[in-house]
């Protein structure tokens, strides 16, 4: 899907910024798209993601060939004069990138979609830079709750630690909302709460809105990864075995579990001996890069 090919380059382009390879992450990002919105839509993330690493140069000139789907297009030869080709939707990354940098973002179209897209972008990238004030006005101009929801979510995700206050207003846009179509930003929503450890009940309750068992458990999964990361101790299991084990996320969770534990305490992996074999084996394998040492934090 769009939102998973989206995922993947937002934390692929995180890797190659921390590996000093930045210079690939547009071209990864062109690579995956499957249409011009799209295109520029991850050319933009990976602006902002330059951005947040402090490389504005790179960044403009990613919000320049993302922008530059948007220019007015010379009609085809023999095409009639008037037919100009279509302008592909505003995507709000492409809106998010721009503000971020100051720059005039492309306008939107006048299809709902498009409009709120620019939105999202606004206050991702107004929250990005620090003005957070003004990314909560215009949280406030959505004009339905699940894009109220959505902008609300938006903002935390677009800053390194977000007020307990901004989290606490996106939990409490959760209302009644339909979340099926909103699963993968529920999965931002997650993320952000895991930046403070210690309100584990935020993400018990955004664990509870979502759709599918799936996006719950990859969710679950990602929030088990960032305590990993996060923590000098090891996982507790009960917390493990939350996330079925007979699913492609409670292997990889088992995975996690063995990989910290063992690398906090060396005595600890004869414990997976005991798992089912299919556990077992994503276990071992979480064994053996505990044992090669701690995990890049």
């Amino acid at each position: 899907s769009p939102e998973a090919r989206e995922r993947g380059v937002r934390l692929s382009v995180r890797q190659l910024i921390q590996d000093q390879q930045s210079d690939r992450a547009p071209i990864l990002a062109a690579q995956v798209a499957a249409n011009d919105a799209e295109r520029a839509d991850l050319v933009a993330l990976t602006g902002l993601e330059l951005l947040r690493a402090g490389m504005t140069e790179a960044a403009t000139r990613a919000a320049v060939e993302a922008e530059a789907v948007y220019l007015p297009k010379t009609p085809e030869k023999g095409k009639e004069k008037d037919k100009s080709p279509p302008v592909p939707p505003l995507r709000a990354n492409v809106v998010a990138l721009a503000v971020a940098l100051d720059r005039k973002p492309p306008e939107p179209g006048k299809d709902l979609a498009e409009r709120d897209a620019a939105l999202y972008g606004r206050v991702a990238g107004l929250a990005q830079v620090g003005k957070l004030d003004e990314a909560r006005q215009a949280v406030g101009q959505a004009s339905t709750a699940s894009a109220k929801l959505v902008a609300a979510i938006r903002l935390v995700d677009a800053v390194a630690k977000p007020s307990a206050d901004d989290l606490n207003a996106a939990i409490a846009a959760l209302g009644t909302v339909d979340m099926r179509p909103l699963e993968w930003d529920l999965l931002r929503l997650v993320e952000a709460c895991m930046i403070e450890p210690d309100k584990s009940e935020n993400v018990e309750t955004v664990l509870g809105k979502f759709a599918t068992r799936e996006m719950q458990q990859w969710a679950a999964l990602s929030a088990l990864r960032l305590k990993a990361q996060r923590s000098q101790y090891a996982l507790d299991l009960a917390q493990v075995e939350k996330i079925p084990a007979d699913s492609a996320a409670g292997l990889l969770a088992r995975l996690e579990a063995a990989r910290q534990n063992t690398w906090a305490d060396q005595g600890w992996a004869s414990k997976i001996s005991t798992w089912e074999e299919a556990p077992r084996a994503f276990g071992s394998l979480g064994v053996a890069l505990g044992l090669q040492g701690a995990r890049e934090r």
